[in-house]
């Protein structure tokens, strides 16, 4: 993989370019590096980089494989046209190879034996410069294609959106020093010349903005709120443990269903249909449309279905039924997801605009 001056001035620009407007200033694509290197999304990202690169010269996907991909990536995106993809490229200053390598290192790396790739980065340590233009070449891609570059953006939008009303938030220097540390050591680190000062100053602002997004998370999470969330979720937020058994025709789930309804067992049933018996434990608002309505009414013991759900003709039995409780932590954790998102999407009205490059 040679890189190109052209591939380098592409990392070099995104760094540069103004990525999103929150509160009528803007912030680029250096201030997300930053970002993303405060939550470890850049740096996972840049290791998926190298990688994937290191994957693809033990492995190349086929050309078929790179075309589905490519095109879930589209379709994932809502780019269904070629008028509509090529608009999304442009604005982006990719090319559609960049995105066909994207995708291919993406399956190399799942491909890929681990081994392998530990073995060649011990090796690509050691030859350092010479291979890092190469991986530098390919940040612009991977970051915008990962999508890592706009949720580093949306984890920052937030965080300066708490800052902007509690400011006064006094910050650890030994953090600030691991960020600019941890920043440091990444391919981005240089691609945007910028004074030491500067880059101190950004590091304490995102610390500081991500200590004032905390402070305001646990005061909108109340016990109180979430208890009220609770109360309105207390139908759609039961919670089932089940077990389940996908069958390929319509007689054998009827045939299971019959059994277990006598009272045989799961593993049983599973073993006399020749498929496996696989746990779910999920929320009803997270059932299949098909057998919410039964699973509703469903008690311990209960069995639901059959149901033909992506081409599987499935059988479940209800071995819980939970309601919505404070006490339950991933209750809790939901309610409180669902706190902060509401509460935040109305505070980023009319102060956000992203620009194309994300």
């Amino acid at each position: 993989m040679a890189a190109t001056e052209a591939a380098l001035d592409r990392a070099r620009a995104l760094m540069d370019a103004n990525i999103l407007d929150v509160g009528g200033r803007a912030w680029t694509g250096r201030d997300l590096v930053t970002a993303g290197t405060l939550t470890g999304q850049w740096p996972a990202m840049e290791r998926d980089l190298e990688a994937g690169v290191v994957a693809l010269d033990h492995w190349q996907p086929s050309a078929d494989a790179v075309r589905a991909a490519v095109r879930d990536f589209r379709y994932e995106r809502r780019l269904v046209s070629a008028e509509e993809y090529a608009g999304w490229l442009a604005s982006r200053d990719l090319r559609a190879a960049d995105v066909r390598a994207v995708v291919s290192r993406r399956l190399a790396r799942q491909r890929g034996a681990a081994t392998v790739v530990d073995r060649d980065r011990r090796d690509t340590d050691q030859a350092g410069a010479r291979t890092r233009p190469e991986l530098v070449a390919e940040l612009a891609a991977e970051a915008i294609c990962s999508g890592t570059l706009a949720r580093s953006g949306q984890w920052l939008i937030d965080r300066l959106l708490c800052h902007a009303e509690a400011p006064g938030q006094d910050v650890s220097r030994r953090a600030v020093d691991q960020l600019l540390a941890d920043e440091g050591a990444l391919l981005a680190a240089n691609l945007a010349f910028q004074l030491e000062a500067d880059r101190r100053r950004r590091a304490e602002l995102f610390v500081a903005a991500d200590i004032a997004y905390q402070a305001h998370v646990r005061d909108l999470c109340s016990d109180r709120a979430i208890e009220s969330c609770l109360r309105r979720h207390a139908l759609d937020w039961i919670r089932f443990e089940l077990d389940e058994l996908s069958c390929a025709t319509p007689g054998a789930a009827a045939e299971a269903a019959e059994l277990l309804r006598e009272g045989a067992a799961t593993a049983r049933v599973g073993e006399l249909a020749g498929v496996p018996v696989v746990g779910r434990d999920l929320y009803l608002e997270d059932a299949p449309a098909a057998i919410q309505g039964s699973l509703g009414a469903a008690t311990a013991g209960a069995i639901v279905g059959p149901a033909e759900i992506d081409g599987w003709h499935r059988v479940w039995q209800v071995k819980t039924r939970r309601a919505a409780s404070a006490t339950d932590p991933d209750n809790q954790a939901r309610a409180a997801a669902e706190i902060v998102a509401d509460q935040m999407a109305r505070r980023r009205a009319g102060k956000v605009r992203w620009h194309d490059h994300h």
